[in-house]
């Protein structure tokens, strides 16, 4: 089963890409591998939507980019996350051939005018939390705890995932709970 543009864009909204680098994911998926998560390239090995080589797949699992459990890379929602990792939520598309040569962009229009109109890939995910050591963050934090923990990921301040999960739920939580109540305290 191939994805049509619409679904791809539609997939790149769900990983976190947002205007017009959720576009140029789409784009870019449908110039490496036609839509298809299951290709494969022969001569390569790169697989997926997005054409991962085994080794790219295998070091965004270590870095906690997508879980390291024995996740499928025929996955279409991991292959999203992944290209959403490798890429800087979209800032840097460098790692594919097809942006290096501009073969996406003949799919580029097609991909800006499907975007936000785009049918669901696959059922909507839940809203945005993290999960962290003291529990889940509220979803009114989610979106901006998510952020602040991928910055804090990317600059390399954490080694995974978790641990920025961690200090941004704890960071919430003093800034939520703990701080407003000693200035009550202190007037």
């Amino acid at each position: 089963m191939s994805y049509s543009i619409q679904q791809l864009v539609a997939l790149a909204e769900q990983a976190g890409f947002q205007g017009e680098a959720a576009a140029q994911a789409a784009a870019i998926a449908e110039a490496e591998s036609g839509g298809n998560p299951n290709a494969v390239n022969p001569q390569s090995g790169a697989e997926g939507l997005w054409q991962f080589l085994p080794s790219t797949w295998a070091g965004l699992q270590r870095q906690g980019a997508i879980p390291a459990r024995n996740a499928p890379w025929t996955d279409p929602q991991l292959q999203a996350q992944a290209a959403y990792a490798l890429s800087r939520g979209g800032s840097n598309w460098s790692d594919w051939e097809t942006w290096l040569t501009g073969a996406y962009r003949q799919f580029l229009p097609a991909a800006e005018a499907a975007l936000g109109s785009a049918a669901p890939a696959s059922p909507p995910a839940s809203p945005p939390s993290i999960q962290t050591g003291a529990g889940v963050v509220p979803t009114f934090f989610g979106g901006l705890a998510q952020l602040i923990q991928r910055v804090f990921h990317d600059l390399g301040v954490f080694a995974s995932q978790q641990a920025a999960a961690a200090f941004v739920g704890a960071v919430v939580v003093l800034g939520v709970f703990v701080l407003p109540e000693r200035e009550g305290k202190s007037g």
